[in-house]
């Protein structure tokens, strides 16, 4: 399914999905349309809620939407994803799969930083290490 920019900031001032985006208090403002559709329904399958530990195919498609985002060039929704991860509720391997897989573009997502902060702050509250795992990525 391939939706606009606009459509998705439509779809946002509706009731939340679940999963994922059910915590988010309010819809993003909408980026201006550059004329060009992008898939932005994957991260609803790709990126499942649930702390215990997910499988590769789960990782693969994560990584698969997110590089496809990157090859783009729609950093604008890369970054309303990462913005929209509830980290309280998906699994260390998708917050770390997602902070790895962006790392290239950090300079290009305005959210990335943030995302990574609060990756850590989450990683360190259930008990992991996020020095560790969280290696490289500044």
């Amino acid at each position: 399914m391939l939706v606009t920019k606009r459509q998705l900031a439509d779809a946002w001032s509706g009731p939340s999905p679940p999963g994922f985006l059910a915590s988010m208090a309010a819809p993003p403002k909408p980026a201006p349309s550059v004329g060009r559709s992008v898939d932005l329904a994957w991260p609803t399958d790709a990126i499942p809620a649930g702390k215990e530990t997910c499988h590769m195919g789960v990782l693969a498609k994560l990584i698969e939407g997110l590089s496809r985002l990157f090859s783009n060039e729609a950093y604008n929704e890369a970054d309303l994803v990462m913005r929209s991860v509830d980290l309280n509720v998906v699994s260390p391997e998708v917050m770390l799969a997602i902070a790895r897989t962006s790392f290239a573009a950090r300079h290009k997502l305005k959210g990335w930083k943030s995302f990574v902060a609060r990756m850590r702050s989450e990683l360190s509250s259930r008990g992991y290490d996020p020095g560790k795992l969280a290696r490289g990525l500044g």
